[in-house]
């Protein structure tokens, strides 16, 4: 059976919402993820669309799986590679990586080594890749537009967001010190 959009998607999957948080767990000792239900914020509004977005897409790709893939060599090097900035750029921020956010949580800095210093969001770059990487594996338009279009909404609200709070910060402000000028950041993932 050929590599198609099921597989690759659900290996990224696993790799970074399984075993990239418990790898953090097991290195950090705390969750790298960080909710409130319900959101309180834009933030956590559109991680929480971001989070159906994905739920919807997984399931309309496990119900009908792709026939032939768009392009499938360019695909998966895609995915490969996206997948492969994700997990370097967690790795680089260590124990400032979260999903979600904390504003309670002021131990995090920012990162600006490593991948950070040619990119500003290295992990939403890699998530881009993927999306785009799994499109050309599926044969549906539809279905690869939610995935592009969840992608690429979620990128740019969440970089933006993180943006400020770290202006914020190097103003020398703090999380909690303006709902009006400042909104968490997921802090940071990015």
């Amino acid at each position: 059976m050929p590599i198609d959009a099921r597989h690759v998607w659900i290996g990224y999957l696993l790799i970074g919402f399984v075993a990239v948080p418990i790898v953090f767990v097991i290195r950090y000792r705390r969750s790298p993820f960080v909710a409130r239900v319900p959101p309180s914020d834009t933030y956590g509004w559109i991680e929480a669309l971001y989070a159906v977005s994905l739920s919807v897409y997984t399931a309309w790709l496990l119900a009908l799986p792709p026939a032939l893939p768009v392009a499938p060599v360019a695909g998966f090097a895609l995915a490969i590679l996206g997948l492969a900035v994700v997990l370097t750029g967690s790795i680089q921020l260590g124990p400032h990586w979260r999903i979600g956010q904390d504003r309670s949580d002021l131990s995090t800095e920012r990162v600006t080594g490593g991948l950070y210093r040619v990119l500003p969001h290295p992990i939403y770059a890699g998530l881009i890749l993927v999306g785009a990487g799994v499109a050309l594996l599926d044969d549906s338009l539809p279905r690869a537009a939610l995935m592009m279009a969840g992608t690429g909404l979620y990128t740019l609200v969440q970089s933006g967001e993180e943006a400020k709070h770290w202006a914020v910060r190097a103003a020398g402000g703090t999380r909690g010190e303006s709902a009006a000028t400042e909104r968490p950041p997921k802090a940071p993932l990015s």
